[in-house]
């Protein structure tokens, strides 16, 4: 197998917008210190819930040192394919279940795909609804491994009354540690870009090994 570039090649490919890769709804600063996290353990099995065009996913299987297998949770017609996401990986064992991620038989679904393996990175960006992502969270985390990583994208407050990810983190108490990786450099207050009113949209990172603690400004 390959080894991966570096994560500011990758970055740079992926936010390119005359590259075929879908581009990541993240914010650069963000992806890229949660990446190096990640590589701070060699994790073998990632698995990631809401991949949309699959833009994260390519920085997830082609950013983290020695990965064996990434899984996408999306739902059917919105998510890229499995042939997409093979595209994507450079030959990294890819997983595609499209399905309710918030159903249980979802849940037994990549239980199968899994084979009994330890979710080594559990990255949660699907529904952005405080019911959304508390059952998203109360279904999966318990298949991460005990020394495993979870990461919830959109912590910080939005203005967007759909986005409610920041309710349930901070009411969230994990079987590990909190931290959060957010870019200050959008504030707050918002800043103003390409016409555009942007803030942070920030990872909270749960660590089951309780090494990590409290917020890394990037």
């Amino acid at each position: 197998m390959t080894g991966p570039v570096s994560i500011k090649e990758l970055l740079v490919t992926a936010f390119n917008p005359e590259s075929d890769i879908p581009e990541p709804q993240q914010l650069k600063a963000e992806i890229s210190a949660l990446l190096a996290t990640i590589n701070e353990r060699d994790p073998q099995t990632v698995v990631e819930v809401g991949t949309a065009s699959g833009g994260t996913f390519y920085l997830l299987c082609n950013g983290i040192n020695g990965i064996e297998q990434v899984v996408s949770v999306d739902l059917p017609g919105v998510a890229a394919s499995k042939e997409q996401l093979r595209a994507l990986s450079q030959g990294v064992n890819v997983h595609a279940i499209r399905g309710d991620s918030q159903r249980v038989d979802t849940k037994r679904t990549l239980e199968c795909e899994l084979d009994g393996a330890p979710v080594d990175v559990l990255v949660i960006d699907a529904d952005h609804s405080y019911e959304g992502v508390r059952r998203d969270y109360e279904l999966y985390a318990p298949l991460v491994a005990s020394d495993g990583l979870i990461a919830l994208h959109d912590i910080v407050v939005h203005g967007d009354a759909d986005i409610e990810v920041d309710e349930f983190w901070a009411e969230l108490d994990p079987d590990g540690t909190k931290a959060e990786i957010v870019d200050e450099s959008y504030g707050p207050p918002p800043i103003e870009r390409d016409g555009f009113e942007m803030v942070a949209h920030g990872f909270g990172v749960v660590d089951r090994r309780e090494r990590l603690s409290g917020r890394f400004n990037v």
